[in-house]
């Protein structure tokens, strides 16, 4: 629920899909419609560590009108988690399918703690596993930023403080160390699952208006150890998908967003696009251009 504009993206090394904004999200093609369909899907991408396979069942969402009848007749999901998937892939599933039964309920709250649980999953497993599960990242990144947003507006109508957002952001930097701290060769690096990680924390420190947690990631991705992959280049046969790159270098928010912040950050914490040629070598701060297009920042009252 909620009126969330998204973009989806695709998976690392793959092609963009469309920019959608729907009042209700649309089943993503493929989803599983079944929790049983889900916990076999998610049996046989671990077998085979097949990651854009875990990816598509993770993909649960508002639209899978299907999915979300079976679970409001209440099936025994820890049952047909528990037959199909091992630790913590079973306790990852049954998260999820309750984050999406809340959900569509309109417990947000309840729906949040749920999908933090499922984060909290498949951290504990992405830790142990190779690369292979990256191309889940997007999908648990998105479910994590649409609770905790969502969350956070059932807890302001309430009058109580929103802190959903900040907690899902202290979730995802757990993948994003994760991902910058794995000493594998690049080929087979989680490295190559930052950007993800990196543009939904964006996301969130916009949402929040807290621009300068976005130093550290930006001091990352230009450190002598992130891929130099920025600019389309592909590195020892890995590339981030065009849909990242883009979103990085193109932040998620109106130049009005930083209005007034951009010029008090410390100079070097925006990235180059970002940086006037004022004193200090041109890395002083400054407002940046228009980061979307023209139409997009018509005034309200424009035709």
């Amino acid at each position: 629920r909620g009126t969330h504009c998204v973009v989806s993206r695709g998976l690392a090394g793959s092609a963009p899909s469309a920019s959608v904004c729907p009042t209700r999200p649309m089943s993503a093609p493929g989803a599983p419609s079944t929790a049983q369909q889900a916990a076999q899907t998610i049996s046989q991408a671990v077998s085979r560590q097949d990651g854009a396979g875990l990816a598509a069942a993770l993909r649960l969402d508002l639209g899978n009108t299907a999915l979300i009848a079976q679970l409001n007749s209440s099936p025994p999901l820890e049952q047909i988690c528990g037959r199909a998937l091992v630790e913590p892939w079973d306790e990852l599933l049954l998260e999820q399918l309750h984050y999406i039964k809340a959900a569509a309920a309109g417990e947000h709250e309840a729906a949040y703690s749920h999908c933090e649980r499922a984060a909290a999953c498949f951290q504990a497993a992405f830790e142990k596993e190779s690369d292979w599960p990256v191309p889940a990242l997007h999908s648990l990144c998105l479910n994590l930023r649409r609770a905790a947003a969502a969350a956070d507006a059932a807890l302001v109508a309430k009058g109580e403080r929103a802190a959903r957002q900040q907690e899902a952001a202290r979730t995802m930097q757990k993948f994003f160390q994760v991902c910058v701290t794995d000493r594998a060769p690049l080929p087979v690096s989680k490295k190559w699952g930052a950007l993800v990680v990196i543009n939904a924390l964006f996301h969130v420190y916009f949402a929040i208006n807290n621009l300068r947690l976005c130093q550290n990631l930006i001091r990352a991705v230009e450190g002598p150890a992130f891929p130099k992959a920025l600019d389309g280049q592909t590195v020892e046969g890995r590339h981030f998908a065009k849909a990242e790159v883009v979103t990085y270098k193109r932040a998620p928010a109106p130049s009005e967003t930083l209005r007034g912040t951009a010029e008090t950050l410390p100079a070097g914490t925006l990235p180059r696009h970002f940086r006037g040629n004022g004193a200090g070598g041109g890395h002083a701060a400054t407002v940046p251009p228009p980061l979307a297009p023209p139409h997009l920042l018509a005034p309200r009252w424009a035709g």
